[in-house]
């Protein structure tokens, strides 16, 4: 879904944007030719059990200062590549990664969901930011610079820079926020309370209660909040995430959270009347600290907005952004003065750990993993 204009990062505007479904494509080329050289350059990965696509936009010769958001022949084939390849996530990339040093980051990354939508009327939709994609972003970066240290991505939610650290990928996700005046975006003004102008912690509507106890969910408060880094004008934008804690006793392992996602995630992501464009909702068990290790172990099950009306499909693997703010939710909870707090998030795709930046306490850093995978090449689109 795409976010607020005063408060979105794209790349620099220009005169020759696409407007009305029009395309930007190269125009020595027909639609078809250039669609079926720019799938000899997409990638997929794999991060947490999550199939997630790479298109290198600009390398294959797409109008760089165009917006492909606007481009109903591109969607449409985005669209079916991503449904072919099983994703829920596109990564679409703008810039050219080898020139970081004049762009300022390797690649602008759009998330494209093949099974979303937005107010365009076009196939699939956009979304803020993907805590799994990015990892596969940078390990393509990587790919391309084996040298480097760590990549520079920009997403809509601000510049996330990555470090390499063996076969793992650290994302500086950005500041997590959950005041009301910063999630205006997401909720209807009036529709919840807060505490103290936040969603901490803040009572959910006896409505909701009801209706998820009825899935034995014992639940009173609820935490929402995203990642993102403030722009110029102070304001901040970011995927956004609802938390809601289910005690230990009531769920006996990932599998069974899992299925009270499926059951009630749609109670929360598709109440419009309270979330207009839909909002991810997270179930989180705490189980407790590692005596060994000391980390604080948390599962989580992910419904999230955008990928259609299919419960289960909209119960994905793993989500990188969900699992940052659950663990930032259950640090301010748990460990508010332990700075060095791990968080091990358990997704039935894969582990993901959470903490605190040491350098910005206020930052949070989500490590995992992402890795190529040999995909057959998509069926073009016809014109």
């Amino acid at each position: 879904m795409t976010v607020k204009e005063n408060v979105q990062r794209t790349p620099d505007d220009a005169d020759n944007l696409p407007v009305n479904g029009e395309s930007a494509m190269p125009t020595h080329e027909s639609t078809t030719e250039f669609l079926d050289h720019l799938d000899t350059m997409t990638r997929v990965f794999e991060g947490c059990g999550n199939m997630l696509g790479i298109v290198p936009l600009t390398a294959a010769g797409y109008e760089p200062s165009a917006d492909f958001r606007q481009d109903a022949t591109l969607r449409a084939h985005l669209a079916q590549w991503g449904r072919q390849i099983q994703s829920d996530s596109v990564m679409v990339l703008v810039g050219d990664p080898r020139n970081r040093e004049a762009q300022g980051y390797h690649t602008f990354m759009y998330v494209f969901e093949p099974n979303g939508s937005d107010d365009s009327g076009m196939d699939g939709g956009v979304s803020t930011m993907c805590g799994n994609g990015i990892r596969a972003v940078a390990a393509y970066i990587h790919e391309l610079d084996p040298q480097a240290e760590r990549a520079e991505i920009m997403a809509m939610s601000g510049l996330r820079s990555v470090e390499f650290v063996d076969d793992m990928y650290a994302v500086q996700m950005g500041t997590l926020t959950q005041a009301e005046e910063d999630l205006a975006n997401y909720i209807k003004p009036g529709a919840l309370e807060t505490t103290n102008g936040e969603y901490f912690n803040s009572p959910i509507p006896e409505p909701i209660v009801q209706r998820l106890a009825e899935h034995g969910i014992n639940a009173q408060t609820w935490s929402i909040g995203f990642n993102g880094d403030r722009d110029e004008n102070g304001n901040i934008d970011g995927e956004p995430h609802l938390i809601i804690e289910v005690p230990a006793d009531q769920v006996k392992d990932i599998v069974q959270l899992r299925q009270l996602a499926v059951e009630a995630g749609p109670i929360i992501t598709k109440d419009t009347a309270r979330f207009p464009r839909e909002i991810n909702a997270n179930f989180i068990v705490v189980q407790g600290l590692d005596s060994e290790t000391g980390k604080l172990h948390v599962l989580i099950a992910t419904h999230e907005r955008n990928l259609g009306d299919d419960a289960d499909h909209s119960v994905t693997a793993a989500c990188g952004t969900g699992s940052t703010v659950s663990a930032g939710t259950v640090l301010g909870r748990y460990a508010p003065d332990v700075p060095d707090q791990v968080i091990v998030v358990h997704n039935t795709g894969g582990d993901l750990e959470i903490s605190r930046d040491t350098d910005n306490p206020q930052r949070l850093v989500m490590v995992g993993p992402a890795n190529a995978c040999d995909v057959e090449p998509p069926t073009t689109v016809e014109e």
